[in-house]
């Protein structure tokens, strides 16, 4: 397991590090959803700024936009944000954004993550 969760009072904090794959990915995707506070949730901030490299594919990005997808009707308004300089993975989230319809932001650290989400 390449990730770690951090249960916060308004949402949950994902590091991640190394090589992430789809199973790191959608193992933290359904811990955050199955969260019996999921549906409170204001925020979730998935910080990649120690990813060396992303191992999966288009097919995986689909099956995590399927999932995503679902957990919407739970909790409509969650905000997604993204702390990366990796210009590969804008790209990820962009295709991600549009097939889910969810704004995903990203911001080149933590403290600006958290910043979005200050009045959370």
């Amino acid at each position: 397991m390449s990730y770690s969760i951090a249960w916060e009072p308004a949402g949950t904090l994902i590091v991640y590090g190394g090589v992430v794959n789809f199973q790191d990915v959608m193992g933290a995707v359904f811990a955050i959803h199955q969260n019996p506070k999921y549906s409170e949730f204001k925020y979730a901030i998935h910080d990649m700024s120690r990813v060396e490299r992303f191992d999966f594919s288009a097919v995986d990005m689909t099956q995590i936009v399927a999932h995503e997808i679902g957990a919407r009707y739970t909790n409509p308004t969650i905000g997604v944000v993204l702390v990366t300089t990796d210009a590969d993975m804008e790209k990820h989230v962009k295709i991600y954004s549009a097939m889910t319809k969810l704004l995903v932001r990203m911001v080149p650290t933590l403290d600006d993550a958290r910043a979005l989400f200050a009045a959370a």
